[in-house]
């Protein structure tokens, strides 16, 4: 090394660390710069110096350019912030510490790349579910299904069925057998009822001697396409058994199921509409009208299992229709609900389908959250549900947890925070507005 520098390195550095200081705006880079600038100006080495001060621009240009910056696929908001280790550690930890920083990028989503079409929208009320639902919808090409159980999506396009005043045959078979849909139903009635084994099975085999009755009989796919019984036929039937049975205990067995029946003999159950062609589309299914909660869950795990059988028909290599359910949890709370949505979740992708699940609470989700390739959180405010999501995007790390505890409370509507699968980064999105 010489005694003196080499003024002319020194210069040339100089000018070199302006450039990157506007680039990068990072004085800890600019100080790398200088740095290394005067240990090469005391080794003389004119095109060395030369070549290591660009390399501090070239190599954050490279780690910094943003390769999402073209807005391709589903693309409904900007990234504003992004959680990430700090280079620095914090005054007197030995650790690294997480912290937001600043980045301006857009946040689109690749469907065709994601190992499902499923995402869970969770988040307090009033922050935007809906609203984030519908700007989902609005930006894709596809049909939907949206099971509208309080009237919130009266703007989306698409054209709006009440549920209430359309009769809608729970006893329908949508391509299963008797046998099989007889215990689909005995099942869903056991999970709303809460009946016992015992009932469940009489229900059963009542339902199956019902589609006997209208000709219809698991041996022969062809009577399948047969106007199937409705409830009402049911009560009629359960009352012959009544009148024919030999014994009060036949009787009391009968007798215990009756009740169920009869709060079931509703005219929304009673008519011979077609399922299938009412979800034609992009359909919007108005549940609002409708006050018995049990009736309503009903419905909703009858359409859901006509939505299965339609799905069945084709596979489909990238997204047709995407089906959203507000209010998750009112169809998860039953067994046989549960039961359905893990199903619809677990398969929907080969046959082009895509489950948006949307709830204020993570309670009973988190099966759903598991086989979900987005999950999206809007501001929150009940202290469990916020400490179950910064567990669920935090990584393991107290740090991460503690910085998105903090973040989650504080979100503003219109605003969500979720995991980029493609750099698998925390982030926080301003949502495209409506």
């Amino acid at each position: 090394m010489k005694r003196r520098p080499n003024l002319r390195i020194l210069a040339i550095s100089t000018v070199i660390g302006v450039v990157v200081y506007f680039l990068t705006g990072s004085a800890l880079i600019v100080a790398g710069v200088v740095v290394d600038s005067i240990l090469l100006s005391f080794l003389d080495r004119t095109g060395l110096s030369l070549l290591s001060a660009l390399s501090w621009i070239s190599l954050p240009y490279l780690i910094m350019a943003d390769p999402g910056s073209q807005e391709t696929g589903l693309c409904i908001g900007r990234v504003e912030k992004v959680l990430a280790r700090s280079l620095i550690p914090g005054f007197f930890q030995s650790g690294y510490r997480y912290k937001w920083f600043s980045v301006e990028r857009p946040f689109c989503i690749e469907l065709d790349k994601l190992k499902n079409f499923n995402t869970v929208i969770l988040g307090s009320s009033g922050y935007g579910k809906s609203s984030l639902a519908k700007l989902i919808l609005s930006k894709l090409d596809v049909d939907y299904i949206v099971f509208d159980l309080h009237g919130e999506y009266t703007d989306l396009k698409g054209k709006r069925i009440d549920v209430a005043s359309n009769g809608i045959n729970p006893l329908s078979l949508f391509g299963r057998s008797p046998k099989q849909r007889s215990i689909e139903i005995s099942m869903m009635l056991k999970s709303i009822f809460n009946l016992g084994n015992i009932q469940t099975m009489d229900l059963s085999n009542l339902i199956i001697e019902g589609y006997q009755e209208k000709g219809i009989y698991d041996e022969d796919e062809r009577s399948w396409i047969l106007s199937p019984p409705t409830f009402r036929d049911l009560i009629l039937l359960l009352e012959r058994k009544k009148r024919a049975s030999l014994n009060s205990a036949d009787l009391s067995r009968w007798g215990s199921i009756e009740p169920y029946l009869r709060f079931l003999d509703s005219n929304v159950f009673n008519g011979s509409e077609d399922i299938s062609k009412i979800i034609e589309g992009k359909t919007i299914l108005d549940f609002s009208r409708i006050s018995i909660s049990n009736i309503k869950y009903v419905l909703m795990e009858t359409i859901l299992t006509s939505i299965l059988g339609t799905m069945y028909t084709q596979k489909y290599g990238s997204l047709r229709r995407l089906v959203v359910i507000d209010e998750a949890p009112f169809l998860l709370e039953k067994e046989s609900g549960e039961i359905m949505a893990e199903r619809l979740f677990a398969e929907g992708r080969k046959f082009g389908y895509g489950f948006v699940m949307i709830s204020q609470y993570s309670s009973k989700l988190e099966k759903m959250i598991n086989n979900a390739s987005l999950v999206m959180v809007m501001g929150m405010k009940e202290p469990n549900e916020v400490n179950y999501i910064s567990r669920l995007l935090g990584d393991r790390s107290y740090e991460s947890e503690r910085v998105i505890y903090e973040t989650v409370t504080g979100l503003e509507r219109g605003m969500i925070m979720t995991r980029d699968i493609t750099v698998n980064d925390i982030i926080v999105v301003r949502l495209h507005q409506g």
